[in-house]
């Protein structure tokens, strides 16, 4: 099975882009205009065949990601059920983890407009973020292929 991905981001001439990703070409595609345009807010996936909770139907989850396609560098954030506990409304988020650190890396923002950054051990290669959306779009879980620490802030 795969998942249907409700991707939120800013495209090309600034229009705010609700994408719809069903196939890897197409996650592909949102994930290259992505790169090409001024990201003024972190985007964000939501896996449309996931549980809802609460009165608003609010999604119990979301990965938001930060990329650099110059350097080919990026971070991503999961938010979601902790998978230790089954069916419970106990969440918690994570951010993406190396061990080797960039010096010279550039900042990454979990969230632009109050300036929230990813920490310096989160950034990982362009090719790892895209792998990761890549997974998260056939499973629908937090992806196993990167690393990941948890974070405070979401």
């Amino acid at each position: 099975m795969s998942f249907t991905l409700d991707v939120y981001y800013w495209g090309q001439g600034g229009q705010r882009n609700p994408a719809v990703a069903r196939s890897a070409d197409e996650l592909d595609r949102v994930l290259q205009d992505i790169g090409a345009s001024e990201q003024p807010h972190s985007p964000v996936f939501v896996a449309q065949e996931r549980p809802k909770w609460g009165r608003h139907q609010m999604d119990d989850h979301q990965v938001k990601i930060d990329v650099d396609t110059v350097r080919s560098l990026g971070a991503i954030c999961f938010y979601g059920p902790h998978p230790e506990v089954p069916a419970g409304f106990e969440v918690a988020a994570w951010v993406s983890k190396t061990d080797a650190v960039l010096a010279d890396a550039p900042t990454f923002y979990l969230d632009k407009a109050t300036r929230t950054e990813f920490p310096a051990d989160a950034v990982i290669p362009l090719s790892l973020v895209h792998q990761a959306l890549q997974e998260f779009r056939v499973t629908g879980e937090r992806p196993t292929c990167i690393d990941w620490q948890p974070s405070a802030t979401w």
